[in-house]
């Protein structure tokens, strides 16, 4: 997930990830969604840059 190491946040399907600890924090906190470790090939995910 380093690519995205200047996105404010990552997410595809129903997990999402973020370099900036206190998102990433909201994140995990969220119940219905998990942390994002890796993409897949071909898959189409959103990525939101500062």
């Amino acid at each position: 997930m380093s690519l995205f190491s200047d996105a404010e946040i990552v997410w595809w399907n129903d997990a999402a990830y973020s370099s900036n600890p206190v998102t990433l924090q909201m994140i995990e906190a969220e119940a219905n969604v998990c942390v994002l470790s890796e993409i897949h090939d071909n898959a189409r995910f959103r990525v939101k840059y500062w």
